[in-house]
């Protein structure tokens, strides 16, 4: 019997804020990997401050439709089961982007229910979790009668997008009719140098005939 595997989106919109570049040498790309190294470790300050330049360029139209009093924002789950009491950055961000009113409120409708390999750890593209990966190793939970016409999926660093897209896949099952769209604090440059680490921007992951694209 050959069981055939979900049906998974072909693209998903998304907006990020900053960027970083996890292998250069410049003084710009050893200091975005300081900074990353706070924001997973929840630093407050930072995160208050992704929260406030995201409203500032918001405001001013950087980060395209993302946001909106309309929008629910839903936290992507860490690779592994969360435990009682741990830090979940992704939750952590979307918390205070509500708190500085880019969108209406946050809601935990995705949990992880087996851990998965880090992307950002593996350094091929074949040894990195797909989106089947993260389809397979997360379910939705919690109330199903969202009252919302948007969501945005919000996580901390995005590399391929695989997480972006696996989760939205599962969203849509059951809420069909939804938008849905993601928002990454951080952006990964992987094999090349950033001149800034503020970068805010907006594009689109695609998936097709078994490759993640980013763009950009």
């Amino acid at each position: 019997v050959v069981l055939r595997q979900p049906h998974c989106l072909s693209e998903i919109a998304f907006a990020a804020l900053l960027q970083y570049g996890p292998d250069g040498n410049s003084s710009q790309s050893r200091t975005s990997r300081e900074q990353v190294r706070r924001i997973k470790s929840g630093s407050s300050p930072q995160l208050e401050r992704i929260a406030q330049r995201s409203a500032e360029c918001s405001a001013a139209g950087k980060l395209g439709a993302t946001f909106g009093r309309d929008v629910v924002l839903v936290p992507v789950p860490r690779s592994r089961p969360l435990k009682a009491g741990a830090l979940w950055p992704a939750m952590r961000i979307a918390e205070e982007l509500v708190r500085y009113g880019l969108a209406r409120e946050v809601m935990r409708l995705l949990e992880r229910r087996e851990p998965i390999q880090k992307s950002a750890l593996q350094r091929t593209a074949k040894s990195r979790p797909a989106p089947h990966d993260h389809m397979r190793t997360i379910v939705v939970v919690g109330s199903l009668a969202v009252a919302a016409t948007r969501i945005v999926l919000v996580d901390d660093v995005v590399t391929r997008g695989a997480t972006f897209l696996g989760c939205a896949s599962l969203l849509h099952r059951v809420l069909p009719h939804v938008a849905i769209s993601a928002f990454a604090a951080v952006r990964t440059m992987s094999g090349q140098e950033i001149e800034s680490m503020f970068a805010p921007d907006t594009g689109v992951i695609t998936y097709a005939n078994g490759r993640l694209h980013r763009e950009p």
